[in-house]
């Protein structure tokens, strides 16, 4: 009649029998807000507007000893975490177009032009093959997989990687260098694979071996590539990175390889692992990225 599953039923009932009709009332929630009293609040203050002479920031033993009175732990918790939350890093920039060109490929994102392609293409660079000097000890019951600290580094390379954000399939090309005339081989091979009747929209960083002669020389002579790049201290708009990130994880951050040589193959088989079964294109909410657009415009204004 009530339309309340059997649990409820049960709950005030057995309540009921236990308070009779106190029990109706509700009980004091768990998750209420620890209540501050004048002592705590002038702890609070003095946290937030002065340093320890120890040290440069609070820690819970320094704040349990202040000014004598030693405090309750969870209060002490809470001051430390309350001048963490207080404290974050940032990157403030300088570039005058920040707001256009981030208007201008999250435009490309949200709305790309008819028989176009958009692709982000970026470099990942210092690719480490080392081994470590020991092997891995596999994880067991209660035990996680443990790899020793040192290792020996062999060489270095380079992964080229372009990502259609229609489809979020990854073209990649392992390189030995990072320079304008790798770069141009990329290039090459995107005007080589992609269909003669698209245009080609290239998201690209402020990276140097991108604006060298050379590229903007080959660049004159193919005019269906059209080159946007990212602001200065802003490559989080390019997708690419975001599975760069994947590749660390899934590939290169537990590998132990003796040579480029050994690297190769297990990039490659990230590429086709991720082609074939987690593509995945991010799909952009017009209306957060409009948000996210003139949130970033009034700190550019601020800046």
């Amino acid at each position: 009649m009530l339309q309340v599953n059997t649990q409820m039923v049960f709950k005030w009932r057995k309540r009921y029998s236990v308070h009779d009709f106190k029990g109706f009332y509700d009980s004091p929630r768990l998750s209420q807000h620890r209540k501050l009293n004048r002592g705590d609040v002038k702890i609070y203050e003095h946290t937030v507007h002065q340093v320890p002479i120890q040290a440069l920031h609070w820690s819970i033993s320094l704040i349990r000893t202040c000014r004598g009175r030693v405090l309750a732990s969870a209060l002490a918790e809470e001051c430390v975490k309350f001048e963490a939350a207080t404290a974050h890093y940032v990157k403030i920039t300088n570039n005058p177009y920040f707001l256009e060109k981030v208007c201008d490929i999250v435009g490309l994102y949200l709305n790309p032009a008819d028989n176009a392609l958009v692709l982000n293409v970026d470099e990942k660079t210092q690719i480490q093959t080392f081994d470590r000097t020991h092997p891995n000890l596999q994880l067991k019951p209660g035990q996680v997989e443990r790899h020793t600290y040192d290792y020996e580094q062999h060489s270095t390379t380079s992964l080229y990687a372009d990502l259609n954000i229609l489809t979020d399939e990854v073209i990649g090309r392992v390189t030995q260098r990072h320079h304008a005339l790798e770069f141009l081989d990329v290039l090459r091979q995107i005007d080589w694979e992609a269909p003669q009747d698209l245009q080609l929209y290239v998201i690209l960083d402020s990276n140097s071996s991108h604006n060298t002669s050379e590229v903007k020389a080959w660049l004159a002579k193919n005019p269906r590539f059209k080159v946007h790049f990212t602001p200065t201290s802003a490559s989080w708009l390019n997708e690419v990175d975001k599975w760069f990130g994947q590749l660390d994880r899934r590939e290169l951050y537990r590998g132990n390889l003796t040579s480029v040589g050994e690297s190769k193959p297990g990039i490659k088989k990230c590429i086709k692992v991720h082609n074939e079964k987690l593509a995945n294109p991010f799909r952009w909410n017009k209306s957060t990225a409009h948000d996210c657009i003139i949130g970033m415009g009034k700190f550019a204004l601020n800046r």
